[in-house]
């Protein structure tokens, strides 16, 4: 994941953990797992102020929603576009 940017690399990660444990309906989802935005930095070699505004960017595009500890994929299509994963 090392040549891509802390955003990118955040939206892998949090496809990858929907593909694996989350609660998945039509375009949309939640993590199956609990993460802090710290904990999720660390998944992919960032900061926790790098993965926070990554976080950030997310939210204000509309790709995902968050809470305490909680991510929930609300476009799963454009998540993996702005990811740079294949649709499926």
């Amino acid at each position: 994941l090392g040549g891509y940017d802390v955003t990118t690399r955040i939206a892998r990660v949090i496809i990858d953990i929907l593909d694996l444990y989350g609660q998945c309906s039509s375009n949309t989802g939640e993590l199956g797992v609990r993460l802090s935005q710290p904990e999720l930095g660390s998944l992919v070699a960032a900061s926790k102020e790098a993965a926070a505004k990554a976080m950030k960017r997310l939210r204000d595009t509309g790709l995902i929603e968050t809470g305490y500890r909680t991510i929930i994929v609300r476009d799963m299509a454009r998540l993996r576009a702005a990811a740079g994963m294949a649709d499926g």
